[in-house]
């Protein structure tokens, strides 16, 4: 009886071989959850010889199986540990270069080295905006250990759609002037809804930043608003290189960089807020020709 009971997690498993339908990887991880010591028994001489014999594809799928699973989780934690790294040697470059900025207006200002009030005032706007980066940073990397930990709060306030869209658009004029960038907003509907309007303006200042960052000198970037039956699209188009396929998912991955300057944060806190409010971003984009991103909300706030 003894035999027979420890046999029996190998007669299971050789009766799924007689029936092929049913044999897959799946099936096969819960036989091995649901029967611990069933592969023990092949290594028992004349239990494994008959086992492989009759039932060697079963085996064979079992280990590959387990292969194929091992592999794809050493392939996520390599590539999270590669994520870290980047993200920590992005981040300290980013703390490092307004730090600079910094510390020497503000070591030239307390030797006396500038006099002229002009060049003082200069000093002192420096770094204003440099302090201001930091703390955008720090913000950034606040806002997204928040989003994960699903400790984000979301408000619920009429938000008019179209002033918020003209607020984003004037924010990036003078950008777009002093790099003779065609900077165009298109607001076809003025909707106003129920939503975190803070958050929104957020998503929508980084998607055009992001296009400002990627499109050249003299190139296009537009801003559009438009209601179709309960969705609210804000959409940014850029002229810029435009995205490959493969690489259009990883860039709303935290850390992730297509290349490798800045802290890859801005497109991922743009989506994750988007989920956060009901909504979604939509991706559309072919290398040389730019990209849109469209901004995706309810008209109506979720229930």
């Amino acid at each position: 009886m003894a035999d027979y009971l420890d046999l029996k997690p190998v007669l299971d498993m050789g009766a799924i071989a007689n029936r092929p339908e049913r044999l897959d990887a799946r099936l096969l991880e819960v036989m091995i959850a649901r029967h611990p010591t069933g592969m023990a028994v092949i290594a028992a001489p004349r239990a494994a010889t008959e086992y492989l014999r009759v039932n060697g594809a079963v085996v064979t799928g079992i280990l590959s199986a387990v292969s194929e699973r091992f592999k794809q989780m050493a392939s996520r934690l390599a590539e999270a540990e590669e994520q870290e790294r980047n993200f920590l040697m992005s981040v300290s470059h980013e703390l490092r270069t307004p730090l600079t900025a910094i510390r020497g207006h503000a070591d030239a200002l307390r030797e006396g080295v500038v006099q002229d009030p002009d060049l003082r005032a200069a000093s002192l706007d420096v770094i204003g905006a440099e302090a201001d980066r930091l703390e955008r940073l720090v913000g950034d990397v606040l806002d997204l250990a928040k989003l994960d930990a699903h400790r984000f709060t979301v408000l619920k306030e009429e938000v008019d759609m179209g002033r918020l869209v003209d607020q984003v658009y004037v924010a990036f004029g003078e950008e777009a002037r002093r790099r003779g960038i065609d900077y165009a907003c298109d607001a076809h509907t003025v909707p106003v809804i129920v939503t975190d309007g803070d958050r929104v303006f957020q998503i929508v200042s980084n998607l055009v930043s992001n296009a400002f960052r990627w499109t050249p000198d003299g190139g296009r970037v537009s801003l559009a608003l438009v209601q179709d039956d309960g969705t609210i699209s804000v959409s940014v188009a850029d002229t810029g290189p435009g995205i490959r396929p493969a690489e259009q998912d990883r860039i709303f991955r935290p850390f992730w960089s297509r290349d490798g300057g800045g802290t890859g944060l801005g497109l991922a806190i743009a989506s994750e807020l988007a989920v956060a409010l009901g909504g979604r971003i939509q991706l559309e984009s072919e290398p040389g020709e730019g990209s849109r991103f469209d901004l995706l909300l309810p008209a109506t706030p979720p229930s």
